[in-house]
């Protein structure tokens, strides 16, 4: 669960060969591998990993001790380790017997990362019928940092084929599924995020202006769901509605991308309805009840 957590917040600071020499640690069953630590420029944080991994083979807890021997480490360095891991709540100190474990913290990232592979694992199906159906490409995203990151696209045998891919970042504020999770956050979190990343243009019909973007996302909200107007590829529209949870938090987005063509403003309304249906019915398998809809 950490691991995960660290590399999407992390992945861009230290590189992805390094990234993976440190996740290598969380596959040691005993004791610490002096050579790996050798090799890793990021020391502290192996040392870190190779910690919590060690404390989620004991969940009544472990004495500073006992981590000292098996790990190789002196008790200075594992104090220092429990301490600063303790400031952010990934590890907890018994009160009575001073035993370390597993804190708080890692167990809301784990559900934070069970919780989309579950959105991806229930929607799959349906995006396969919405394709199936429709002959449109289908994305699965979430808002990640302010970015659209998209987490599944399943494409139609057609001739336009669409430049995305599983994993690739692009800018809220001109796609359908950036937008309607934009529309999800409250006004304030708008603004900083484009603050920070700004709206850059991308085609002739892009939103390049904050207050034009607080007028669509009114509409978003009223409506339900959004749309990409070749915002971000010429004579492509999309349509996206939102995802929500059990609390009625909206998690993830999907979308149907149609080709503009002689037939598509048929197909856009059919695209608009089944988007809308569709979203609503993974909703609620995602457990949330009519009352949050």
């Amino acid at each position: 669960m950490f691991c995960l957590f660290f590399y999407s917040h992390h992945r861009t600071e230290f590189g992805d060969a390094e990234i993976k020499r440190v996740f290598y640690f969380l596959t040691i069953s005993k004791g610490c591998d002096y050579e790996l630590i050798k090799n890793t420029k990021v020391k502290s944080i192996a040392k870190a990993l190779t910690l919590i991994d060690f404390l989620s083979k004991y969940s009544n807890g472990v004495n500073l001790n006992e981590i000292s021997e098996n790990l190789n480490m002196s008790k200075s360095t594992v104090s220092d380790i429990l301490s600063t891991l303790k400031d952010f709540s990934y590890v907890e100190q018994s009160t009575v017997r001073g035993k370390y474990k597993l804190g708080i913290r890692l167990f809301e990232i784990g559900n934070i990362v069970k919780g989309n592979m579950d959105i991806h694992n229930i929607a799959v199906s349906y995006i396969e019928e919405i394709v199936k159906e429709m002959k449109e490409t289908v994305h699965l995203a979430i808002l990640d940092d302010g970015d659209v990151l998209y987490i599944d696209k399943r494409e139609a045998n057609n001739e336009f084929k669409i430049v995305s891919q599983i994993g690739a970042r692009l800018p809220a504020h001109c796609t359908a599924v950036g937008k309607v999770l934009l529309a999800a956050l409250s006004d304030d979190e708008i603004e900083h995020i484009v603050e920070r990343k700004g709206l850059p243009k991308k085609t002739e019909n892009t939103i390049t202006n904050i207050n034009t973007l607080f007028l669509e996302i009114s509409k978003i909200r009223e409506k339900g769901y959004a749309i990409d107007n070749e915002e971000i590829i010429s004579n492509l529209k999309c349509v996206a509605a939102p995802i929500k949870n059990h609390e009625g938090k909206v998690i993830a987005a999907l979308s149907i991308s149609c080709v503009k063509n002689g037939v598509y403003e048929e197909k856009f309304a059919r695209a608009i309805k089944k988007i809308t249906e569709t979203t609503n019915i993974i909703s609620k398998k995602m457990g949330m009840s009519s009352m949050n809809m």
